[in-house]
């Protein structure tokens, strides 16, 4: 399940940090290599514009970031880290050789998580970077607390509706395809009846792992109701997830311990005119077809599969 933002799962026990130093100062990045090579993985970089780019492909765990580089300075660079959805939560030190008030302010106006002005004291910036960090690490545990469905690892309902919301703004601006799927098990109260609720729990957990291991990076998925689940499938039409959701449902019937049935609506946006709660009410008119036909079975809006 693609989580929106790129979350970082805290180090196991024994791996190092990765900080990525900003720094355009040859003499400065060398001192900050012997200072920090020994305790932290690092990645030097010189520029912004190069830093960016390291940044969304690395995920370190924080930046130092000197404010006076060339061409895109401190200042920028931070704006253009907080706008990118995979590297807005990435904990940025900035460091700079004016003590000055005012750009202490602007730092974290800019959204910097701590300033330090040169010169420092060598335990003083391992400090505020093992601040940094363990501040962005509990910001990332409460999140994944309030968007996460605790039975099944999926999203829930709460983040489903800020990742659809921001999906409908991708297709309304560049016009690709948005294609959503709902799924509704069949048979989960008779389950719970003949079998218990642990088994209708872990029928709901195999399910979720199921869709999960279908799903592309950029796909996402979330359960929304007790036995209700929602895939979002960017750059696809109602073709391809006719065939995601088929391929979901024959794991399902094949599933020896527990065989399982779903019934599966599927609808598809692609314009300016792309609104999220018809897409939502499409879908669902699709899935209540599915089960009005004889459930476990795949149907798209305006036709079946």
């Amino acid at each position: 399940m693609r989580a929106g933002r790129n979350r970082r799962d805290a180090p196991a026990a024994g791996q190092r940090r990765r900080i990525l130093v900003v720094e355009d100062d040859a003499d400065m990045r060398e001192f900050l290599s012997l200072l920090l090579g020994e305790t932290y993985d690092l990645f030097l970089r010189s520029s912004a514009e190069e830093a960016l780019a390291l940044a969304r492909d690395a995920q370190p765990d924080a930046l130092l970031l000197d404010i006076v580089l060339p061409g895109m300075d401190g200042f920028a660079f931070l704006r253009a880290l907080r706008r990118d959805v995979h590297t807005a939560d990435i904990p940025a030190i900035l460091l700079s050789a004016e003590a000055d008030e005012e750009v202490r302010l602007r730092a974290f106006e800019e959204g910097a998580a701590d300033y330090l002005a040169k010169p420092f004291h060598a335990r003083e910036l391992v400090a505020r970077i093992e601040k940094a960090v363990r501040a962005a690490e509990e910001r990332r545990e409460l999140w994944h607390l309030a968007t996460t469905d605790a039975l099944t690892g999926l999203a829930n309902l709460r983040f489903l509706r800020e990742t659809l919301a921001r999906e409908i703004e991708r297709v309304q601006r560049y016009g690709e395809p948005l294609t959503l799927v709902l799924i509704d098990m069949d048979g989960l109260k008779e389950i719970n009846d003949r079998r218990g609720h642990e088994a209708g729990n872990e029928a709901l957990r195999i399910l979720a792992d199921t869709i999960r291991s279908t799903l592309r990076s950029a796909d996402f998925a979330a359960r929304f109701g007790g036995d209700e689940f929602a895939i979002l499938l960017p750059h696809s039409d109602a073709e391809e997830g006719a065939r995601l959701a088929e391929r979901i449902r024959l794991a399902l019937g094949s599933e020896g311990s527990l065989p399982l049935r779903a019934s599966f609506g599927i609808a598809s946006v692609d314009g300016t005119a792309a609104d999220a709660n018809q897409l939502f009410t499409t879908a669902d008119r699709a899935l209540y077809e599915a089960k009005r036909m004889g459930k476990d079975r795949v149907v798209v809006a305006r036709g079946e599969r």
